[in-house]
């Protein structure tokens, strides 16, 4: 295999300031933390690192820093340590401690002295060409070439163009060009060769060839679309699905909006009902424990008129001498301090008044108890209410929109798979079209002009299905959702993913795919031992799950779990570094092989990239 790197640290210093340093290693690695707290800064300086002109972003905490510095490791496990000031300029790089040598920021393919050419001498893509126009003209390879097939910022990885593409329409020629050439393991030198050869009888023959079997390749694929063979009317029932299209998402939205009302209805049903039954179980208890008091004030009449009736039956008995009371001899009742005070009067007046508080205390909770009985009868009643209501509520919801809303979105996505169909049947159309152009002008020995966003047929007619099984390999390994069959869409340079164009998805699903093609082109170049850096940087690929689109908002989350562990099995001698918001499962942490850079925006733990606080 070719010569590889990894990235071991990046880190700040300045005169004045503690250093601020990350660690990174082989494999899968995961910087986490909420906003604000430097990771995409870290894929910015890495970028800046690897011969970006700037660091594209302004940060005021930068004030005290003027140097960054980034250490490299290859596959033989040589050191390469490279500086930079923060204001731009160029390189300072040292191999194993030899001591310090300058390289410049610009490319310049004739010698090693800048940092462009040497990382490209170091992966084996020295001195490589790529055609930059629909001339055929060529120019060298730099490492910025090939930079965006490997470092991936948020703004990028969401756009609904293909990952290929970074530079705008003028530049596609030469960015599938770049594209072809790491594909073919860098044996792009062909495209240089000189116009004698280009016009030769052997090649022209060889051409001919080549272009009849894409012409037969795609009339196959036009016919297994079963779609008539007519342009204009496939135009027409384009604009006819487009017209649909927006009447099926009016009414999504139109349903949406009255479902958002339903739910919110729901929920406040709920939540009253949840009061009303709070209360309710508040005076049910409260009417259990007055039953208890009920039976307590009857047992204490009950034992006071027991005592009033012992009284009188003592009082009947002839002979008693002892006091009833206090059990004291008559000559010593009146003694000191054995005087009970007992008198029958006052003894029962005591009783009697006793009776009479507590008859009052029982009427009052009787008085109570009715009241708050009235009371649970009225909640019972709207309780009930409550309950019927919040079931026609969710009967609605569940038996009437949902289904409806469901039936629209499957309706729409067939309506979408049509007019996909018929978009790729027209672009069949427009490149058999335009082949049997070219191949009309070969056989009179003509000039073939290959406009700039044609299909180029020399670039990319042996593009290698194993770069679409690779990427195959990695969405099925992340169960990602009806991934189906991948293919090359050789008009837009991007993926179809079981049949539906990359491109066509919510922002998520894009961030997430293009994350799958750039780690399949270094899967595809492991795999063929092709020259590739090493690296892949994504800046937000799971953001379908903290952003996502109304289409995406049940999104499977198994497969960010089987993102990252497929990622961090699958590439344990290459390196990842993933940037996301949203922290990993502890769990998941001790099961993989994982280097976790967490950031906590606070005083616990490290708050940042630039605000370390260790």
């Amino acid at each position: 295999m070719n010569n590889r790197f990894y990235i071991s640290t990046l880190s700040l210093t300045g005169k004045e300031i503690k250093e601020t340093k990350v660690n990174f290693t082989k494999g899968l690695n995961f910087v986490t933390g909420p906003s604000d707290t430097g990771k995409t800064f870290i894929l910015n300086c890495i970028d800046y690192m690897f011969g970006a002109s700037d660091l594209r972003m302004e940060i005021p905490e930068l004030t005290h820093y003027d140097t960054i510095h980034m250490e490299l490791i290859d596959s033989s496990n040589s050191r390469y340590s490279i500086s930079r000031d923060l204001k731009g300029g160029s390189f300072k790089i040292d191999v194993e401690g030899k001591g310090l040598k300058k390289l410049a920021a610009k490319h310049d393919s004739k010698n090693l002295n800048n940092l462009s050419n040497y990382l490209l001498n170091e992966i084996s893509l020295a001195n490589k060409i790529v055609i930059k126009n629909s001339k055929c003209e060529t120019r060298s390879l730099s490492y910025r070439d090939i930079a965006h097939l490997t470092i991936v910022p948020e703004d990028k990885i969401v756009k609904n163009v293909s990952p290929i593409y970074v530079l705008g329409l003028s530049f596609k020629t030469v960015e599938k060009s770049i594209f072809n050439l790491l594909l073919s393991g860098g044996m792009n030198e062909a495209v240089a060769k000189n116009k004698e050869e280009k016009d030769s009888d052997e090649v022209n023959q060889i051409k001919k060839e080549i272009y009849k079997e894409e012409i037969i390749l795609r009339k196959q694929k036009l016919k297994s679309l079963n779609i008539e063979n007519n342009s204009e009317l496939i135009d027409v029932k384009i604009d006819e699905i487009a017209s649909v299209l927006l009447h099926i998402q009016d009414r999504i939205n139109t349903i949406g909006t009255s479902l958002s009302q339903l739910e919110l209805d729901r929920k406040n049903y709920w939540e009253e009902l949840k009061k009303i039954q709070s209360k309710k179980e508040i005076l049910l208890g409260l009417l259990e424990r007055f039953t208890l008091l009920q039976g307590q004030y009857d047992s204490d009449l009950g034992r006071l008129e027991a005592i009033k009736e012992s009284w009188n039956a003592l009082n009947k008995i002839k002979g008693i001498k002892k006091c009833p009371l206090c059990g004291a001899l008559p000559e010593y009742h009146d003694d000191a301090g054995n005087d009970c005070n007992a008198s029958e009067k006052s003894f029962l007046e005591a009783c009697n008044k006793e009776i009479l508080n507590i008859t009052i205390l029982e009427q009052d909770l009787d008085n109570t108890v009715v009241v708050m009985k009235q009371e649970v009868t009225v909640l019972s009643s709207e309780e009930q209410r409550k309950k019927v209501e919040l079931g026609k509520k969710i009967d609605e919801i569940n038996n009437t929109l949902n289904p409806k809303i469901h039936s629209l979105l499957d309706e729409y996505q067939k309506m979408q798979r049509d007019r996909d169909a018929l978009i790729l049947a027209r672009e069949l159309f427009n490149q058999i079209k335009n082949l049997q152009e070219q191949l009309r002008l070969l056989e009179k020995n003509e000039k073939v002009d290959v406009k700039s966003g044609s299909f180029d047929i020399k670039n990319f007619c042996n593009l290698n299905s194993e770069f679409c099984e690779r990427i195959e390999s990695i969405l099925k390994a992340w169960k990602f959702p009806n991934n189906g069959t991948v293919e090359f869409d050789e008009m837009e340079c991007d993926l179809i993913i079981g049949g539906k164009k990359r491109n066509s998805h919510g922002k998520g699903v894009r961030a997430i795919t293009h994350a799958a093609f750039s780690l399949g082109l270094l899967d595809y170049c492991n795999l063929k031992k092709f020259p590739h850096p090493g690296i892949v940087i994504l800046d937000s690929p799971l953001i379908v799950y903290k952003e996502p689109d109304r289409e995406e908002s049940n999104f499977s989350r198994a497969v960010k779990e089987n993102f990252i562990i497929d990622t961090a099995e699958r590439f344990k001698d290459s390196q990842i570094i993933v940037l996301e918001n949203e922290p990993i499962d502890r769990k998941l942490e001790t099961e993989i092989s994982i280097n976790i850079v967490r950031f906590t925006g606070s005083n616990h733990g490290r708050f940042g990239f630039l605000l370390n606080q260790d």
